[in-house]
């Protein structure tokens, strides 16, 4: 079976990081996947975080002209609704830095009481025998999965 080698200093690989890769399963498939899914991660954040710096720049700039133009007081009014967006957008960018954070937490968790819970029982922890469609799926997937290497 074919095999790649991928370094961990590569940018896909730290998109992969982000999008739930586990090393256990050195598989193509799951690599393609964890780097799509770190990448879609990656593209909100920056979609966040890029409203947010447009909004500050504009916000500085307002102040700015504000300032040097002597209209301050006449600008004002807008000035509340400016702080309102910039607070919206830089809440929504902690929001979801906390949902990546608290999501990837949940699953390492469930993943940990699953294996203590085997653990306990003196069990190894087993995948269930799959059927018939399972076995169509692996084979499938181990003629088209080959496996990853990581240096």
């Amino acid at each position: 079976m074919k095999e790649l080698n991928f370094s961990r200093d590569s940018w896909h690989y730290k998109l992969a990081q982000m999008g739930e890769y586990n090393p256990g399963r050195p598989d193509f498939c799951h690599y393609v996947r964890s780097v799509l899914l770190g990448g879609f991660f990656f593209f909100i954040l920056c979609t966040f975080a890029l409203a947010g710096i447009v909004c500050l720049g504009d916000f500085i700039a307002y102040i700015v002209a504000a300032y040097t133009t002597g209209l301050w007081f006449k600008l004002q009014p807008d000035l509340g609704a400016q702080i309102i967006i910039c607070l919206l957008i830089f809440s929504a960018v902690i929001g979801a830095l906390i949902t990546i954070f608290l999501y990837k937490e949940k699953r390492r968790e469930a993943k940990a009481d699953r294996l203590r819970a085997a653990m306990a029982l003196g069990e190894e922890m087993k995948e269930p025998e799959p059927g018939f469609i399972g076995h169509a799926y692996k084979s499938l997937k181990e003629k088209t999965c080959f496996k990853v290497k990581l240096k």
